[in-house]
């Protein structure tokens, strides 16, 4: 089988973040995509900040270390819902992990996820078994209709976990909205974690300038129309509307601290332009 070429911001995202993930089979994993697209993007990225990555790393640890801790904790199998999931290894370092914990991963993504799961089933058969791939626009109301139902008729007995990490910045509030109504419960047993770009606002003067030309950089290389961005504020009213509650929230520098031990790129909340949350709906 040949290497997968990757489009170049999945290959930027992988290659910014690889060295968050430990295991051996996330390793070989990213063996078989070609990453080459990406270069152009990559470079540009590091032009403007050369220390990028370690903001891309942050956030990868975050997310795998709530979701290994909430796996480890429970005693109920979860279902795992990853949106816009590309090419991430997520899906196997979660299994490797704690696959007893994990009843069923589904894997959402507009293209690009057949290839990904004929990856999966030739040489990772250990953990294939547990991961479904899914064709589909998570901005689709109409697919977002289809998931609920199979929640409620199919995965009823089972609490949800929805992962959204480096896509809400590429959604309109509207179809994040759409999408957390969709994921929602009747008891709030589901929960929901975000990755956001910061407005503005909430970035120091001399930071503010990084995300503006990373992100201007992105949408102009990919073609994305535009880019959304947030304040924990924002965040709240949006799940208000569906009964959501924030469980927590943190930023680059907790991260890093927590990660490294001490702050070399983030030493004040306002350093940093990303924010993760999670929620219950």
């Amino acid at each position: 089988m040949n290497k997968i070429k990757l489009e170049p911001l999945a290959a930027l995202s992988i290659r910014m973040g690889e060295k968050a993930f430990s295991s051996d089979v996330v390793r070989s994993f990213i063996q078989h995509l070609d990453l080459s697209p990406g270069d152009p993007l990559y470079d540009t990225c590091n032009s403007i900040c050369d220390w990028y990555r370690e903001a891309v790393i942050n956030g990868k640890y975050y997310f795998l270390r709530y979701l290994r801790n909430l796996l480890e904790k429970s005693d109920e199998k979860h279902l795992v819902i990853i949106l816009a999931a590309g090419k991430s290894p997520l899906s196997l370092e979660l299994l490797n992990n704690s696959y007893g914990s994990i009843d069923r991963i589904l894997e959402i993504d507009v293209s690009g996820v057949d290839e990904k799961k004929e990856l999966y089933d030739r040489f990772y058969p250990q953990y294939s078994n547990k991961i479904k791939c899914i064709t589909a626009d998570i901005s689709s109301k109409c697919i977002l209709s289809l998931l609920k139902n199979l929640l409620e008729e199919y995965y009823n007995d089972l609490p949800c976990i929805v992962v959204l990490e480096g896509a809400s910045y590429y959604l309109s509030v509207g179809d994040l909205e759409n999408i957390v109504a969709s994921f929602s419960s009747c008891d709030n047993r589901n929960k929901m974690l975000v990755e956001y770009l910061l407005s503005d606002e909430y970035i120091s003067d001399k930071r503010r300038e990084i995300p503006q030309r990373i992100f201007t950089s992105i949408t102009d290389f990919s073609g994305i129309p535009g880019i959304t961005r947030y304040g924990i504020k924002d965040l709240k009213e949006l799940f208000d509307k569906t009964g959501g509650e924030l469980i927590e929230v943190t930023n680059l520098q907790a991260l890093e601290k927590e990660r490294l031990g001490t702050n070399k790129y983030f030493s004040s909340p306002e350093d940093g332009w990303l924010e993760y949350s999670v929620w219950q709906i």
